[in-house]
Parts: C-alpha cells; structure tokens; sequence
C-alpha cells in the first residue's frame, strides 16, 4: 500500500488522505498558479481519490467488490460503478487478477470521488496483488472505457485493450469543465495498449465547451509507471489525442510504439492542448516518447493552436528525457505549428525522421495565430519546478542523430534537425541555447522558409552533421533571422561549392543574418553564402578558417581554434587558443556546459573583451592549478 501523509485540508476543514508524490506532481505541474490551487483545494474525497485507499481512507467511503464468491459485493464492473455514482463518497471499485471481457464501461458523473483498481487476487484480499493488474478487453466495437463529466477519478493496476471508437479506442474522456471546476482523471500503474481508434488510438480527451474552453479545466495524469503503446489512429493521435485539455506524463510513464495511419501525431496529438512530459521513461532509462511514427507530421509529438503548450524536461540528473526513434512526414519527433510553444529542458532528441524535411523538429506559423516558438536549454529558472539539471551537462540538451530520409522537391533532405517556415513577421521562432547539435543528416542542418521565420543559437555546439548544402540556410525572401551567438560550428560535413551559412548577407530591424562571439571552423568553406549586399557589421568578433566575401577586418581573425581534441568530441579549447578572451562581453550568452559567462582569465591580455570565443567559456582551480595544495612543496 502506497505511503500516506495526513494533511490538513487549505482553508480549514476536515483533514485529508494525500500521498506524499502526487501533492508534489500537483506543485511542479505546468499549470497557472490559480488553477494549480483549485486543484488543492478540492475536497478531501475527491483528492484522496487521486491515489490507491490508504488505511486512513475516511470511514465513509464504500469499496465494492466485483466477482464471485465470498466477500465480492456486484458481479460486473457496470454495476459496481453505478451503485458508487449513486453515492455522494469518495468511493473505490476493485477487481481481480483476471480478464474482464467488456462491450465498453460508462462512466458519469459521480457523486463522490471513485477509485478502480485492478490486481486484488480475491474478494476479501486486502490489497493489490505485487506487479498484477485487472486486463480489461473491449470488444472492438466501442471505447474500453467512456467517461463523460467525471470530476475525480483513477484507474488504478489496469491494463485497457482491444477497444475500437472514433475517439478514444481505449479511454475516452469528454467533460465541460469551466469557471473554478477542475476535472482530473489519473491513471496509475495501468497500461492502455492495443487499442484503435479515428482520433486517440489509445486515450482521446477533450473538453467540449469549444474555443472558451480552458486547457487546465480537464486533465488526465500518467502517474506510477502507466504507459499507452501499440496503438493506432487513423487521422491522428496514435497514442493520445488531446483537445482544449492538458495531458501530464509523470513519473516512469511513457508513450511508444503508436502510429496514426492516416494522419499526424503518432504518440501524441494535441489541438489547444497543454503537455507536460516529466518522466524518467521506459523502466528509468528515459524514453518519453519513443518509436511512434506518423504518415502526417510530427512522429512523437504533433501540437497546434494558440492555447497549445508542450513542457518536456528532465526529472533525474543521471537520466534525460529522451525523444527518440520517431518518425513523421515533416517534424519526426516534434511539429508545432499555428501559435504552439514548446520547451525543452535538458532533453535529448535523438534518432527521429522525416521523409520529407525537419528531421528532429517543424514549425510554422500563420498569421493571426500567435507565434510559433520552440525553446531548447538547460534546466533553470524558466524551467518547471520538477525539472532537473543533468548531473553530466554533455549528455543533455542534445538533437542528436536525427534525418531527413527523401526529401520534398526543392527543399531536398532540408533541415536534417529543424525546419522554420513562416510568411508573416513574429510568427515562428527557434532558440538553441546551450544545445549540442550532432551527426544530424540532411541537405542542410536548419532550414528557414518562407519570409520571416527566426532561428536563434545561443552557445551551442554545431559539429559533426552530414549538411551537404550548408548548415543553416534560408531560402525566402531573405526576410528571415538568423542569429549565431557565442557558438561554435566545426567538423561538419558540407558539400562542395556551399557556404557555413546562406542567408541574408545584413542585419537591420532584428532581422537578417547576426554572426559574433564565435568559432567557425569549417576548412575550405567560406561563413556566409550572402542573399543580398553584405555588410561587414553583422559578423562581429569571429574566429574562423575563411570569411569569404567579407572585407578583412581585425576582429574577424583567421587562426585554428585549438580545439582539445575534436576527432573525439571534445570542442573546448586548449590553453593556448586565441578564442579565449577575445570577445566583448555578453553575459546573457548561454554556454553548452551551464558554465557562467563571463570569465576573465588575468593572465591573459583581453583581444576584444574578457569573453571566450565559442560555445565554452574556459574556467580552471586556480588553487590546485598552481599547485597551492602541493603537500611536499
């Protein structure tokens, strides 16, 4: 039985039964604050109701028991349900060990807080069998399981196959929620597997009150190692379809192996929808989202809307969370378009492909949606407040190894880790801050369509990626921003005749092509393919091999870097490189190991300013390095 504190209920009033991890899930959820007290607010029955009956359950509460023989008290799971929604308590449902064949449960409106749960190997066992759970099997004509307006529910040790619905082959949830009512419905320990469906092959939930919907209103929890896998959809949401709803992934709980057959999200679809990804995946190794593929957009994760919002970050130190073997049309592990925001703390995605372009991630934008956006970095303070910083800084914040396959008509292999589009200002914009970006395969490792779309690196390490027609191109109407600060772009594999980068050859307005405080050491590659006239000012205090068409200017300065040893991955530089101290200051620069900028080092005389050059900012112990510590000095 899980563990259980007492704690006394917000406001006064009775005390509650809350398990200690789920009260914590509550604090860290990506939720505005006021919703995320209306949750703790709720009432004592329905809160308990969000985890397995304690020993200390309130007295009040009624367990039905379904099967035969002594001590079960209704012999189907319906009947149990109906006789607890008849009920003003915080009631629990539990069934056995065996196999329920179901033409599909209802679920309403209850009058307390109700709780199924599965494993209990008799009717008068007293707790769930170790490592069992109720297998639940639809008939292959309707949802698993319906629930419509339920205001606090769990599943609990289920495992929900082999249902079939327009929405929602296994569980399909509908509610109305709005003004200060918060629906949660929480799966634990339960497996939602196998199941098809039109839209939500696995799970559909959506709030029905339309566009004045709140996301926040009606959640749904993967709590306690739940996972949905093998499913399928055919116009989108393999695995899960959210609309106008918010959908949490806790703990060591995951989505894989889904597919839409027809259409786009593979593991995960969502139109208005809040995500929030906070697990340590497949049995801890860290795959959230893993191997669900689409024949639309977005392999892992399809998002959409102005209201729509995705958290995906790390929850153990020695364990990223890991976006990995997705595959889609465009955006193989993530596609946000239409005003959608994603954020990436410390995460890794790796291994994801296109067919047809944006190998790892896809944006667009249209105009009157809101911006697009997408933000990659280290766990920190604009992180969630579950999300950790990894323990190794190297092994997180990666887009690693991820493809574009065929390719679409003149865009050939493009944007092998993102592509941006966008025909209208402010509408679509990507920023790398401390990222490593490797062994990515494409025509070009960025891509930027259409006018106006903005890609931003910040500190990152660019190296290593097959970018056979550059590695950041922008091919619109040179309206597009491309902005390189503070990184380091070397060892990348780029095809003969092409520039580091093409793209606007100036700046002006935010816009166009900024390069400065970096290395870029490409050897027999020029920086910049300019679109246009090019104007000396925008690349500023750079460290390279070859500057093409660019005048000679003292603080673009043509001299190796010195890497430490770059055949093995290692790309900070060595004592005696000339990139560090070269550059002025710009301490908001991010660095791709967390360290801080700006770091003088005094025993060397400033080129430009006291910053490194590149995507490291070199530190040492002064202490141990002059040998202070020297016990026979």
């Amino acid at each position: 039985m899980p563990a259980c504190v007492v704690a006394p209920a917000i406001g006064g009033g009775a005390t509650r039964v809350v398990r200690a991890d789920v009260s914590a899930s509550l604090q860290s959820m990506h939720l505005h604050e006021a919703l995320r007290m209306r949750i703790l607010r709720s009432a004592s029955a329905a809160l308990a109701a969000l985890v397995p009956l304690c020993a200390s359950m309130p007295a009040h509460a009624a367990i039905y028991r379904v099967g035969s023989g002594s001590g079960c008290t209704h012999a189907t799971i319906q009947a149990a349900i109906d006789a607890a929604a008849a009920t003003p308590d915080a009631d629990e449902v539990r069934l056995g060990t065996t196999s329920y064949n179901l033409a599909g449960l209802s679920i309403g409106a209850n009058g307390g807080a109700l709780v199924i749960t599965g494993g209990y190997a008799s009717c008068v066992a007293s707790a769930p069998a170790a490592g069992q759970r109720a297998v639940l099997v639809g008939n292959g004509t309707r949802s698993v399981v319906r629930i419509r307006d339920t205001h606090t529910l769990q599943l609990a040790n289920l495992d929900i196959r082999q249902g079939q619905s327009v929405e929602g082959g296994g569980i399909d949830v509908q509610g109305s929620p709005s003004g200060g009512e918060v629906d949660v419905i929480v799966l634990s320990n339960t497996l939602v597997r196998g199941n098809g469906a039109l839209k939500g092959g696995g799970i559909s939930v959506k709030n029905t009150l339309g566009s004045s919907a709140q996301p926040g209103n009606l959640q749904v929890i993967l709590f306690g190692g739940s996972n949905v896998v093998s499913n399928t959809a055919v116009e989108g949401g393999g695995g899960v379809r959210c609309e106008r709803a918010t959908f949490i992934v806790r703990d060591d709980s995951h989505i894989g192996l889904n597919s839409a057959s027809d259409g786009d999200g593979g593991g995960i679809s969502g139109v208005d929808c809040e995500v929030v990804i906070g697990s340590r995946g497949v049995s801890g190794n860290g795959a959230v989202l893993w191997s669900n593929t689409a024949t639309g957009t977005g392999g892992g994760l399809h998002l959409e809307g102005a209201s729509a919002r995705a958290d995906i970050y790390t929850v153990d130190a020695h364990v990223p969370a890991r976006v990995t073997g997705n595959s889609g049309i465009a955006g193989g592990a993530i596609l946000a378009r239409n005003g959608a925001r994603v954020r990436l703390f410390d995460a890794v995605l790796e291994q994801n492909r296109a067919e047809a372009y944006g190998g790892a991630i896809a944006l667009s934008g249209t105009p009157g949606s809101g911006q697009t956006t997408l933000l990659m970095q280290r766990a920190g303070s604009a992180a969630p407040l579950a999300a950790v910083p990894c323990a190794d800084a190297e092994a997180c914040n990666l887009v690693r190894a991820n493809s574009v396959t065929s390719g679409a008509g003149s865009l050939g292999r493009a944007g092998a880790a993102i592509v941006a589009f966008s025909s209208t200002p402010d509408a679509v914009r990507a920023d790398f801050r401390g990222t490593r970006l490797d062994f990515n395969d494409g025509t070009t490792l960025a891509y930027l369509g259409g006018s106006y779309a903005e890609v931003h690196f910040s500190g990152a390490l660019v190296v290593n990626n097959i970018a056979t027609e550059g590695v950041i191109s922008s091919e619109g109407s040179a309206e597009s921003t491309i902005e390189v600060s503070s990184s380091t772009l070397a060892s990348n594999s780029i095809g003969e005749g092409h520039a580091v980068i093409r793209g606007k050859g100036a700046c002006a307005n935010e816009q166009g092509t900024r390069v400065r405080n970096s290395i870029v050491w490409q050897p027999q590659r020029p920086l910049i393919a300019p679109i246009g006239i090019l104007d000396g000012a925008c690349f500023r205090h750079l460290l390279g091999n070859d500057f093409g068409a660019l005048p000679a200017a003292a603080d673009r300065v043509v001299a190796e870097p010195f890497f430490l040893n770059a055949a093995g991955g290692q790309f900070h530089v060595s004592t005696g490189s000339p990139a560090i101290d070269f550059a002025p200051a710009i301490a908001t620069d991010a660095t791709r190991d967390g360290v801080p900028r700006v770091i003088d080092d005094i025993d060397r005389v400033n080129r430009f300013g006291p910053q490194d050059a590149g995507a490291y900012e070199r530190y040492s112990d002064r202490i141990f390095e002059t040998g202070f510590d020297c016990k026979e000095c």
